[in-house]
């Protein structure tokens, strides 16, 4: 409807209709009994509907940077003492940092009705277990989640300085205990086939797609931690080989960084 339509009063808007551009004008013809009316123009600005600020990808790539503690639930910061961290494959890491046990539970995200939303599931500890369900982002930055799940309220803060497990004693622990896959290369699953030993002799097998490679590795504590991995030149997985420095760390999963490369390494125990 131009302003035109409303002087002569014709091709009005009788049904619903959808506006897909960024702002549309639209004239509103008011008339009073005798006849007499006036036109007044009206503009439409599309409004963001994620107030929140976050997508679903947002949030996932906002949870995945870095730890997060569970700063404040319901008004106690009772399960302040549990560290999340959540991983590529919705594995989520809970971390009690009084005596450094870890449960494995499982995290997801899609959209709702209100906004994004997040669910923990499997959560088996206790305390922690409460926040099992679904949770309704309601605010959302790169430094704090706050979350609404009927009339409970979750603040989640993060925590980017973590050291748990990252020193040398306990990364080495974790590496001998179970086979770990290199489940991310520079953001590529090219080496996800392959599981890699960590032996007490500093040996290292990786295996996978038919093929064994031996090589070696050893872990040094200097200005930051160091995984050396060596002897697999000329190999399929030769990329694995690097001075890698330990970025992130927790008894399930490890992030190296050489150079430009990343590695992220996840323990597996079957």
């Amino acid at each position: 409807m131009t302003e035109a339509d409303g002087v002569a009063n014709v091709n009005a808007i009788v049904n619903t209709e959808e506006v897909l551009s960024a702002s549309t004008v639209l004239y509103l013809r008011i008339e009073a009994s005798n006849s007499e009316f006036e036109i007044y123009e009206v503009v439409l600005v599309v409004e963001d509907c994620e107030p929140n600020g976050c997508s679903e990808l947002d949030v996932d790539n906002i949870l995945m940077e870095c730890s997060w503690f569970v700063t404040n639930y319901n008004g106690s910061d009772d399960l302040s003492i549990y560290q999340l961290d959540f991983n590529m494959d919705q594995e989520l890491i809970i971390t009690n940092t009084t005596d450094n046990s870890t449960i494995t539970a499982g995290w997801s995200t899609f959209g709702g009705p209100d906004g994004v939303v997040v669910e923990f599931s499997n959560v088996n500890g206790s305390n922690i277990q409460a926040i099992s369900g679904n949770w309704t982002v309601v605010e959302c930055s790169g430094e704090i989640l706050v979350f609404t799940r009927e009339n409970d309220q979750m603040v989640l803060e993060r925590d980017c300085n973590t050291n748990n497990f990252c020193n040398e004693q306990d990364v080495l622990a974790n590496l001998l205990e179970c086979v770990w896959v290199p489940v991310n290369y520079n953001g590529d699953d090219v080496f996800v086939n392959y599981v890699m030993q960590f032996n007490s002799d500093q040996s290292l097998i990786v295996e996978g797609n038919g093929m064994n490679f031996t090589g070696n590795y050893s872990i040094q504590q200097g200005s930051a931690l160091f995984l050396f991995i060596g002897g697999l030149d000329n190999t399929e997985v030769q990329d694995l080989g690097a001075d890698w420095t330990v970025v992130e760390c927790n008894s399930n999963r490890l992030e190296l960084v050489s150079n430009n490369n990343i590695l992220v390494l996840e323990r597996e125990c079957n």
